[in-house]
């Protein structure tokens, strides 16, 4: 009797939160892009002073409107990472993004 095993080798890895730039000035209202890598499926959620704002399984799109703290997280069966930033408003029409490095 013979025997055929059949194996399948992928690269396991952990989700992991990609933004694009650590300090962004933008307008009020301006749109930021959270991404994140890893093997699929990945869950995505961005929130604002600890609360969720946007659920997704690809790209995330964050409206910063307000100021305050924004953490943008990223899940797989493999891992977990999360990216946090700080919005603050800079003058009348303007906002100085910049990311915490963990």
């Amino acid at each position: 009797m013979n025997f055929l095993n059949c194996f399948f080798f992928f690269n396991v890895v952990p989700a992991k939160v990609m933004l694009s730039d650590s300090t962004v000035r933008a307008l009020k209202g301006y749109k930021i892009s959270c991404s994140a890598t890893g093997t699929p499926p990945i869950q995505t959620k961005a929130m604002w002073n600890s609360n969720v704002v946007v659920n997704a399984s690809d790209v995330l799109t964050i409206f910063l409107n307000e100021e305050g703290w924004y953490v943008c997280e990223a899940e797989n069966q493999f891992g977990k990472d999360k990216k946090e930033f700080s919005v603050k408003f800079a003058g009348k029409n303007a906002i100085l993004v910049t990311q915490l490095i963990e």
